[in-house]
């Protein structure tokens, strides 16, 4: 989500300005950040070691979404008034499924998808 999203992130080194932000100053009409977000299961890190993810924080944006009571959704950030108003706000959030944090995610994305369990690609080596 960290490369997609409109604003920077903190990293050890400071902020980052994320592509999506970049993206979107050079094609305004034609770029949208859509961030993914998931309730449970485990995660594959880049060098493929799978992680158990930790639980989501009680009243966080992956309990919203599950809310829906569907497997699997997405939300457009871009309704009415209530909608916006709901989207402005910071929730905490699972950063990669193994750390919380908060976000406002009508600030760093257009629209968003859910899914409720994850688990990595069974990955072959040639």
């Amino acid at each position: 989500n960290d490369h997609a999203r409109h604003g920077a992130w903190a990293t050890p080194a400071g902020p980052a300005r994320a592509a999506g932000s970049l993206l979107r100053a050079a094609y305004p009409d034609d770029t949208y950040s859509i961030g993914l977000f998931m309730g449970s299961g485990s995660i594959a890190d880049n060098s493929r070691q799978i992680r158990q993810m930790i639980p989501a924080p009680e009243g966080g944006l992956e309990h919203a979404l599950a809310g829906a009571g569907t497997a699997a959704g997405y939300l457009l950030l871009d309704g009415g008034r209530a909608a916006r108003a709901w989207a402005e706000r910071r929730f905490p959030y699972l950063r990669a499924g193994l750390a919380i944090d908060t976000l406002a995610p009508g600030r760093e994305f257009d629209a968003l998808i859910y899914a409720d369990r994850v688990s990595p690609a069974a990955y072959r080596l040639p």
